[in-house]
Order: C-alpha cells, then sequence, then structure tokens
C-alpha cells in the first residue's frame, strides 16, 4: 500500500500532466500555423502533443489516451468520424488495443507475481533457466506496453 504521501504526490503528478497537456494543447491550436503547415496538420500535431503529455504523465489510463483522436479529430475538422473510424480498424492498431486489454488483465489478476514465482522456483532447479528469465524480461515490453 502507498503511504499517504507518495499517493499524494502521484495524484498531483497526474492532474500536473492532465493540466499541462491542455495548456499545451490550447497553445498549438491558438497560435498560427507555420508557413507550409496546413491548419489541419496543425491541429493534429496539437492533439499528438496532448497524447503525449498524458501518455507520459498518466494522467489519464493509456487505454483512454488511445482513443483521443476518436473524439478530437471530427471535433476539430481534421478528418470525419468515419475515416478516423477506420484508422483505428487497422491490424496494427487492433495488436496495440490487444495489448493493453492483456496487460491490464494480467495486472489485475496479478499474473505477472504468479509467474515471476513460477520461474524463480524453477531458477533454483535449473541454472540454465537464468538465461529464460533474461529472454522473458526483454521480450515480454515488447506484447505488453506498460
Amino acid at each position: 500500500m502507498l503511504s499517504q504521501k507518495k499517493h499524494h504526490v502521484m495524484i498531483k503528478n497526474k492532474y500536473t500532466g492532465l493540466f499541462s497537456g491542455l495548456i499545451l494543447f490550447l497553445v498549438i491550436i491558438l497560435l498560427p500555423a507555420p508557413d507550409g503547415m496546413s491548419s489541419e496538420a496543425k491541429k493534429a500535431a496539437a492533439v499528438v502533443v496532448l497524447m503525449t503529455v498524458w501518455w507520459i504523465t498518466d494522467a489519464i489510463p493509456i487505454y483512454a489516451t488511445e482513443f483521443l483522436p476518436l473524439a478530437l479529430f471530427p471535433i476539430l475538422g481534421i478528418l470525419q468520424s468515419g475515416q478516423t473510424a477506420l484508422n483505428y480498424g487497422h491490424n496494427y492498431v487492433l495488436m496495440t488495443l490487444a495489448g493493453f486489454f492483456i496487460a491490464k488483465a494480467i495486472e489485475v489478476q496479478n499474473l505477472h507475481k504468479r509467474i515471476a514465482l513460477v520461474l524463480s522456483h524453477y531458477r533454483t532447479l535449473m541454472p540454465v533457466c537464468q538465461l529464460g528469465h533474461i529472454k522473458i524480461a526483454f521480450i515480454s515490453p515488447v506484447f505488453l506496453m506498460k
């Protein structure tokens, strides 16, 4: 369990990320577009900055951050809602979304702890399994995004 002070700092950091992302978003939207850049590209850049700040600071859950373009692109006139939704149907996007769902399910069920306990038990039985631990440690973040 997190101490009260750490919990307060974590909440403060989330609010800081939430508001700083919104401020940067509004600043980019209100500034004039650079020469050669369309207004749609500038608005898309503002959405990217907002998503990046919220993603890094974990202001809102990552899986919610992923859907910001689906809501903001039609509102800002960047793409129509149908075109935006079609881009979310791409195989890579669906694979990323599935990775988020699997990662959340593993976290909720504490499966990551159970896997670590089982592997640490086998590691003591066979030192060769240490190589397997190293492989798992380097490969699993590729598939689980958090």
